[in-house]
């Protein structure tokens, strides 16, 4: 098997696999080719058959693999070393093609995501070792595994020239796709999507005013190379973070390389047990705790160097001091600056700040050097206090800072050669001194609470609210947003922090609800004013509001309320009460009462008595204003009535009956006199409905009138203008002699009527012509062919004038566009009306070599005008039909009888 194997041509060589839908492809065993299409002349076996011989070989491989000495395995490692070093080495020969096996993935090769294409090709050509050889080292595995199978990346185990030279291919492939994606687009913008009513999208072109139901290729080419741009560009961006990692690698080993030239047989022996000087297993010395440190052995005196030379260029913070009084903290570094720190900000400054400046005991403090001792043992004594009373957010970068001093003294004590229990005392420090600054923040806990229990509870939130207010704490802020602003206040510690918390919010809820009412009242105030501005102004239900803007817009009642939305809403709502109170009346019946009043001081004035006459009142106080209010005649003698009957005490007795004659004769006289007044107010009425009748006739007589002239005029177009060549200016002239001519219609009215009248001759004339054409012409026919045979006909003379003849042909092709366009509607609709084509018939036809399923159509079509009319264009009408047994059969199953539109939207 093996030497059969060793003996094929892989150029030859394909092998066949499917993909998920199960479609059956081919790829070259060497180069990796694939096709859809099972090449010819070539050897193809299965993908199982592939690995069945990959496998015997591998077996094969094993049996001869023998057992070889230390030396050998020593020099084999160090061959691969400098395999590594200079990878484009090739002088390896023992290459074997089938040491690693094909893909298996059930698709293409050109389907694969593009960062795994190049690395399986490279893979084959590259010259790894065949399971022949003498197994790598473990330590060496890496730099052996194919680039997409390695855990660590894409490109790790690469050397940095061939990431290089990979960096420069993948550039060029990317500026190849770039100018195929510009060229794509600049194709697919001529392409738009779009939705019929039944939600089936169709594709339109705006270059050749085509439609298509099938979605373009150049669409999906735009899609597959969108997606080769993003897996190309994310290759290029691994692999320029791999080529700067292995820069930084390169130059460390370098670096350890020169020291290690410099260095004893001694040192030498020691940077045996750490790979790099930088570097312990992978991990900086920065990242290590004593623990990690003490596991990987003692670090060698050019990695201390190494430290201690980037310690002495890199200043720190050795110790801080809070200000009293302010929340800012001087900071001493351990290069004897000093610079001023704000915990709650985040702020630090060089400069003192502006509320630091002229403060004597702050002057004392920088002046007060710190001493010697105290420069190593603080370090963050005061930080770790702030950062107790700090939020969780804060303390998570002091807990790593303090570590790192931790982690940092102890590589120290490592490398001054200092045994365990300095290490030991070293972190016991570093324990006591966080012990003692949670004991001094106890301390203040502790006289914070001896002062609650000295001062009343009451009064403790009183002082609370009062800072509260003092501080101007916003009613719709959180508490985290305010802590700032009253943390440093003396009041802050007179409740628990549980106290505060409940505190703050119910007065940020009290102060919420006491903003509300007052903005409440203050809305309702100035709703009132302008109120009381609209019954000042006399506004009426017809006032506009522009016309009360313009008029009191400087009245400070009417700028008070800052919203014009507001005013305008106000303004219509008090329009509105006014309609409604008219509407009920109210204002009617106080008018009524206020002309009832003035009319009893009238009478009054004039000294009606019991007894006087209706008559003698009305002719004294007939020119009076209050008399002239009352309307009606017959409400103000029973006003009158009324007021002798109830508004006078005088009591004068009739006698006799002369004076009752008389009192009769008088209610007679006026009874008459208001039945005069109502005969003549109906009288009036009638004559006025008389008269708008009147004027409904006349108009009515007017229209006759006109339309009567119009007909005669129409008449006399239709007997004088005979032929469609007509002008009006000319015709005009000759109209004037008939008697017709003058009637009651103006001239602009007249030209439309002959405008009218031949636009119509023009129809008739262009009707006569296109049945001219159907009798002589088919969809087929020329200008030139028609012309000779309808010029000999009589009724062409008589259609068209010698002036009008060279417009015939624009008006044929016209008339034969539109035929075309009719015969072809007719066809489909023919198609539609055959029942033997149904859904079926298209692979019915497909699957019949001799097409007897199309002979019975057109044999049924022929039966028709309408697929006769097409004779003259067979191969139109033959794609006509193909086209619509293509359409009908993606339409698939038509609807049963039963089912309707309507019913299906129920």
């Amino acid at each position: 098997m093996n030497e059969n194997s060793s003996s094929l041509d892989l150029s030859t060589l394909w092998v066949e696999c499917k993909n998920p839908n199960g479609r059956i492809y081919y790829y070259n065993a060497k180069t990796r080719q694939t096709t859809w299409i099972k090449p010819e002349g070539q050897r193809v076996m299965s993908q199982n058959e592939l690995d069945q011989l990959l496998a015997n070989q591998n077996e094969t491989s094993i049996k001869i693999v023998t057992p070889i000495n230390t030396d050998t395995t020593d020099e084999t490692t160090e061959s691969i070393k400098k395999d590594i070093q200079s990878p484009n080495d090739n002088s390896t020969t023992n290459y074997n093609p089938y040491s690693y096996p094909p893909p298996s993935l059930g698709m293409p090769f050109g389907t694969f995501p593009p960062h795994l294409m190049p690395h399986m090709a490279q893979m084959m050509q590259n010259n790894f070792p065949g399971f022949g050889s003498i197994p790598p080292p473990a330590h060496l595995l890496r730099f052996m595994m194919p680039p997409f199978l390695n855990p660590s990346g894409l490109t790790t185990g690469k050397s940095l020239e061939t990431l290089h030279t990979e960096l420069k291919k993948l550039r060029v492939q990317l500026k190849e796709l770039e100018d195929k994606m510009e060229k794509i687009n600049n194709e697919a913008s001529v392409w738009s999507e779009f939705k019929n009513p039944e939600g089936r999208p169709y594709y339109y072109n705006s270059k050749t005013t085509e439609s298509t139901w099938d979605k373009p290729l150049v669409l999906n080419d735009v899609i597959d190379m969108q997606n080769q741009l993003e897996h190309v560009n994310k290759t290029i961006h691994e692999s320029e973070k791999e080529v700067k990692r292995l820069e930084t690698e390169q130059s460390q080993l370098a670096a350890a390389a020169a020291a290690a030239n410099s260095n004893d047989k001694q040192q030498q022996q020691q940077q045996q047990t750490v790979p790099t000087p930088a570097f312990i297993n992978g991990f900086t010395l920065e990242k290590l705790d004593s623990n990690e440190i003490r596991r990987f052995g003692e670090v060698s005196l050019m990695d201390r160097n190494l430290i201690d030379d980037k310690a002495k260029g890199k200043a720190r913070p050795i110790s801080t001091k809070p200000i009293p009084g302010t929340p800012w903290c001087i900071v001493w570094t351990s290069d004897n600056q000093v610079f001023f720190f704000n915990p709650t900000s985040r702020t630090s400054l060089w400069d003192r700040p502006e509320e630091l400046k002229g403060r004597m005991d702050v002057d004392e403090m920088i002046r007060a050097a710190m001493p010697q001792d105290d420069l190593t043992n603080t370090n963050r004594t005061i930080a770790t206090k702030q950062k107790l009373d700090s939020t969780p957010d804060e303390i998570e970068p002091e807990a790593k800072k303090i570590k790192s001093d931790v982690i940092s003294t102890t590589i120290n004590n490592l490398n001054g050669n200092e045994n365990h229990d300095n290490e030991i005392k070293l972190i016991q420090n570093t324990t006591e001194r966080l012990n003692n600054t949670q004991e001094s923040n106890y301390e203040t806990e502790a006289k914070a609470a001896k002062q609650r229990e000295l001062i009343p509870y009451e009064t403790r939130i009183k002082q609370f609210r009062e800072m509260l207010a003092e501080k101007q704490v916003s009613a719709f802020a959180t508490w985290e947003q305010e802590k700032n602003k009253i943390v440093y206040d003396p009041r802050y510690s007179l409740l628990t922090a549980k106290e505060r918390k409940q505190e703050f919010d119910r007065y940020t809820h009290e102060r919420a609800d006491e903003e509300r009412r007052e903005k409440e009242a203050k809305l309702k105030l100035k709703k009132k004013e302008f109120r009381d501005l609209l019954k000042e102004s006399n506004v009426s239900i017809k006032t506009t509001f522009n016309e009360f803007a313009s008029r009191h817009s400087k009245d400070e009642r009417f700028r008070a309320v800052e919203k014009i939305r507001d005013r305008e809403a106000w303004f219509h709502d008090y329009i509105q009460e006014l309609k409604t109170r008219e509407k009920d009346g109210s204002s009617r019946h106080s008018e009524k009462e206020k002309l009832k009043k003035d009319y009893f001081s009238l009478l009054k004035e004039l000294k009606v008595t019991r007894n006087s006459p209706w008559s003698d009142i009305k002719h004294s106080g007939e020119h009076d204003p209050r008399y002239k209010a009352i309307e009606s005649s017959s409400r103000r003698d029973d006003w009158f009535r009324e007021y002798q009957t109830k508004h006078i005490d005088e009591t004068i007795p009739i006698s006799n009956e002369t004076n009752e004659e008389e009192l009769e004769r008088q209610r007679e006289k006026e009874k008459q006199e208001r039945i005069d007044a109502s005969i003549k107010k109906r009288a009036e009425e009638v004559k006025e409905q008389l008269s708008g009748f009147q004027r409904e006739l006349d108009k009515e007589r007017e229209q006759l009138k006109k339309d009567k002239a119009i007909e005669n005029f129409k008449a006399l177009l239709t007997d004088m203008v005979r032929t469609a060549d007509a002008e009006w200016k000319e015709t005009k002239k000759t109209l004037r002699k008939d008697p017709r001519w003058e009637q009651d219609i103006d001239r602009d009215e007249k030209e439309r009527l002959f405008e009218e009248h031949v636009n119509l001759l023009e129809k008739k004339r262009k009707m006569a012509f296109h049945a001219l054409l159907s009798e002589h012409c088919t969809l087929t026919s020329t200008w030139k062919e028609v012309k000779k045979i309808i010029k000999s006909d009589p009724r062409f003379e008589k259609i068209f004038s010698n002036e009008r003849k060279r417009d015939l042909e624009k008006e044929f092709e016209l008339y034969m566009k539109d035929k075309y366009h009719t015969a072809k509607t007719e066809f489909k609709e023919l198609l539609k009306e055959t029942k033997l084509i149904t859904y079926r018939s298209l692979q019915m036809i497909r699957e019949s070599e001799e097409q007897n399923h199309l002979r019975d159509i057109e044999k049924i079509l022929q039966k028709d005008k309408r697929y006769l009319l097409l004779d003259v264009i067979p191969d139109e009408r033959s794609k006509i039909l193909m086209d619509y047994l293509e359409d009908i059969e993606q339409r698939g199953v038509p609807p049963p009888p039963t089912a309707s539109l309507d019913r299906r939207k129920l």
